[in-house]
């Protein structure tokens, strides 16, 4: 029974959220318990928690719909599957949020007490905890939203407790004191692969150093070196040997220097001599804790001088550096300024504080036999990176991983599982006075005030959102997970934890893929930034265009293989132009008179239909999901609607028609769910299509049908292109002859708008087809005069085309050894572009001859 007629034009705001509450309340986001008992190997996708306090952006939108058209299609190919939901505390960018807001107060998060402001929080999360995950149902996501996890629940607080205590028991966690990243700005330590680098202009000082020279763009830090070095093979310092000392006048009087040979030291930088700032720089730790050096804090926690620096004890860095300076000239130890250095400052890329290393005592997980397994999972293909040069990039990071400092000085997040005798956290009796435990001990015990890196608990996702430590059904059934889709700037901070924790704790990798999609930019190659006014908000393009445009659209342009995707909004529109077609298309289904007589067009369709079928699949398989959508809309729009039903319309079967269209809504359905949805129950389907069977009816077409339909389209695509050609007008009725048996003649003369003739005539022009052989034209407008503009816009045309050609060939040859591969490529597929035209502008001009 076929529902009632459709409206004239497809408005995705009258359909979407109504399907997307039938697809809620039928259950189908739930893994079907019935295909488990069958032995049915599921498919399972974990959602990279979002920030609970976020909202959605591009990344998210492409990153979402690459998820659940996966989903979405392993589902109706009959696996049981589950896409878990959830999100992350994000306790840096709340506790920032939470901070500003007592500021506007007037208040500080001192004032009111660490319970008040866990409080607060709470219920802050209460207030925003949801958006994000609603604007993911606007966008489709067909998860299982009765599993959602946030990452402070109590059972996953459990979970990160217990990591803790296994870690610590087994020696993976210590505390010790290294120098780590410090920003004075939000009073915490911040992870290396949490920092942005920006290059600053700076003036480069030079100073004289006893007998050297030595150059530094922070004179601020030079008030404890006490160390020069040098590598041990630079010619120029053969006389100085390891362990010499001189005096020389310094900052705020004499000091005695120690000469230093290491060979970590760039011959080439400078003059081959540093001394060195061991508390507040990696390299320099480095280097003193190979020779056991002597450390002194120069800047403290807040950013100013300590009473070391003397008269400018308490003064921040940016005000001390230039008297620092004029200090040293006055004393003569000024030997050049180069104010046009620049250097590359480390910020915190949450609030953008600039760091400041410091020394200080902190808990560490040590890498050294965690990555070992991680490392080996990726060499020998039992985790799959896609693409796959991320693979070594992986493997060399985890090579040279440091150990990774895993607690933060913030209130908000989970509690290190620590307890301190009161009043030996933080002094110099902390040795053996605390227990690890996620229980209180007996007697007097403090909690220590740290939480844990939010990376810490994220690294648990794959398993505590399925019950871990507890051997669930859940765990038993859903891990390892198929493939995780995400971003490749968390790779190093999100998946290498996540791989090395799923191996360490549940014993087996958490995923088998992982599938690193591109960075979506602003189409002119920016970053997408709302202050730099290129932002642009996907759920503005869904109210706009639908939530089925603007996923097929973001499919539309992507692929694996790109690093950067540059997002235009017009290939939105083009996406929803496609919706309006699938729309129209149904109602022209609905208007045609049944027909059963099926003829050469009828097998050719549903031949192609099979094919395509086949191919998509295969491209879904290898995760090749934009040339999926691509291959999808050319075959809808450029063989279906514009040859298939064009022939319909005139002859051939309403029925393969009918049943075609079935079978591409629901190939589409996973790319585009909502309105699909909408047309299969249109057309009388009891069932959903989000759970019906991805299965296509095998068809085995003639060779006869297929020369039929070949020759049918090579005609009509001469014709259309001699129209150009001989400037003969679109609206106009020509007159053909071959002298072969032309196919479906009476629809051919209405699709091409020709009239057969049964003898050449004198006047004809021959016109090449395709297949092989010619057709022979003839119309009024064919003229001289016609002919020869012809051959002027032709040869004009070429000759643009032609320097198009030269410049871009020089422009390649200048990209060579220099620019990305993939840039080249696309500039050597616009070359092959501009020499198809010329080719094609050749053979035109040939025909005006």
């Amino acid at each position: 029974m076929r529902m009632p007629a459709l409206s004239a034009q497809y408005s995705p705001k009258d359909h979407e959220q109504s399907v997307y509450k039938k697809w809620e309340d039928s259950g189908a986001f739930q893994p079907n318990e019935e295909l488990l008992k069958q032995g049915k190997k599921p498919f399972v996708v974990m959602l990279p928690p979002p920030n609970i306090t976020g909202v959605l952006h591009m990344g998210h939108a492409l990153q979402d719909t690459i998820m659940d058209i996966l989903v979405r299609w392993h589902r109706m190919k009959g696996e049981p599957t589950l896409w878990m939901p959830g999100t992350d505390h994000a306790a840096l960018p709340t506790n920032k949020i939470i901070v500003d807001q007592l500021f506007a107060e007037g208040k500080t998060k001192e004032e009111i007490g660490r319970a008040a402001f866990i409080e607060k929080t709470e219920k802050w999360y209460e207030k925003t905890g949801a958006q994000i995950l609603n604007q993911m149902k606007r966008l489709g996501a067909s998860c299982d939203w009765t599993r959602n996890r946030f990452t402070m629940d109590t059972k996953y607080v459990q979970a990160v407790n217990e990591t803790f205590l296994s870690y610590y028991k087994k020696g993976y966690i210590y505390r010790g004191a290294r120098i780590v990243n410090w920003d004075p700005k939000t009073q915490t330590t911040v992870s290396d692969l949490e920092i942005e680098y920006k290059t600053e202009k700076a003036p480069l000082y030079t100073f004289r150093y006893g007998p050297f020279e030595i150059s530094t763009a922070r004179p601020e830090t030079k008030f404890g070196d006490k160390y020069v070095v040098m590598h041990p093979d630079d010619p120029r310092y053969a006389q100085y040997a390891h362990g010499d000392t001189f005096t020389a006048p310094w900052i705020n009087g004499d000091i005695t220097a120690t000469v230093i040979k290491d060979e970590s030291v760039d011959m080439k930088f400078g003059t081959g001599v540093m001394t060195i700032t061991p508390w507040h720089d990696l390299t320099d730790f480095a280097i003193a804790e190979r020779h056991n050096l002597g450390m002194e804090q120069i800047i403290d926690f807040n950013g100013k001088l300590l009473p070391i620096a003397g008269e400018f004890a308490g003064m921040n860095i940016a005000a001390a550096r230039p008297k620092i300076a004029e200090k040293l000239e006055s004393l003569g130890l000024l030997i050049s300024v180069d104010a046009k250095y620049q250097h590359n400052v480390a910020l915190n890329d949450r609030g953008k504080g600039v760091i400041e290393p410091q020394v200080m005592r902190q808990w560490f997980v040590d890498m050294s036999k965690l990555k070992e397994e991680a490392i080996a999972a990726a060499e020998n293909d039992q985790i799959r990176f896609i693409p796959p040069r991320w693979k070594s990039h992986f493997i060399d990071w985890m090579e040279h991983v440091h150990d990774w400092n895993i607690n933060r000085q913030i209130w908000l997040g989970h509690r290190l599982p620590v307890w301190w005798k009161k009043g030996t956290h933080g002094t110099d009796q902390e040795d053996g006075n605390f227990v690890v435990s996620s229980e209180k001990p007996e007697g007097d015990y403090e909690q220590d005030p740290d939480t844990l890196d939010t990376w810490f608990s994220s690294s648990l996702w794959p398993f505590a959102t399925l019950g871990w430590p507890d051997a669930t059904d859940d765990l038993r059934n859903y891990y390892p997970t198929s493939v995780l889709v995400t971003a490749r700037e968390i790779l190093y901070l999100w998946v290498a934890r996540m791989i090395f924790s799923g191996l360490e704790l549940v014993h087996d990798i958490p995923f088998r893929d992982v599938l690193i999609h591109p960075v979506v930019l602003a189409k002119n190659g920016q970053r997408m930034s709302k202050s730099l006014g290129t932002g642009i908000d996907p759920i503005e393009l869904i109210e706009a265009h639908g939530a089925d445009a603007t996923r097929f659209g973001l499919m539309h342009q992507m692929s694996f293989d790109m690093q950067q995707m540059k997002f235009d909004p017009e290939a939105i529109r083009a996406a929803q132009n496609f919706a309006n077609k699938l729309w129209n298309i149904a109602r022209l289904l609905d208007e045609l008179k049944d027909r059963r007589q099926e003829g050469a067009a009828d097998m050719w369709i549903r031949a192609r239909a099979y094919q395509v079928s086949q191919e998509v699949g295969a491209m879904l398989a290898a995760y090749k999901i934009g040339e999926a959508a691509r291959l999808l809309q050319d075959f809808v729009w450029y063989e279906f609607a514009d040859w298939y039903l064009e022939i319909v319309k005139k002859e051939g079967s309403t029925a393969v028609a009918r049943a075609v269209f079935a079978d591409i809504i629901k190939m589409l359905h996973p790319f585009m769910p909502h309105i699909t949805e909408v047309l299969w129950e249109h057309a009388g389907n009891s069932e959903l299509l989000i759970t019906s069977p991805w299965e296509f009816a095998e068809y085995a077409v003639s060779q006869e049908a297929i020369d039929t339909m070949r020759v049918f389209q090579s005609v009509v695509t001469a014709v259309r292109s001699a129209r150009i050609v001989f400037g003969i007008p679109m609206g106009s009725v020509v007159e053909i002859y071959s002298d072969a048996s032309l196919p479906m003649p009476e629809t051919l003369e209405a699709l091409a708008r020709v009239h057969i003739v049964a003898e050449a005539g004198g006047r004809m022009r021959s016109y090449p087809l395709s297949t092989g052989g010619v057709i022979m034209l003839y119309a009024a407008e064919i003229t001289e005069e016609a002919l020869k503009k012809g051959r002027d816009r032709l040869n004009t045309r070429a000759q643009t085309i032609t320097a198009k050609i030269q410049a871009t060939q020089q422009i390649i040859e200048s990209m060579r050894g220099r620019a990305p591969e993939e840039k080249v490529q696309e500039k050597q597929n616009e070359l092959a572009r501009l020499q198809q035209q010329l080719q094609d502008i050749d053979m035109s001009r040939g025909l005006l001859k």
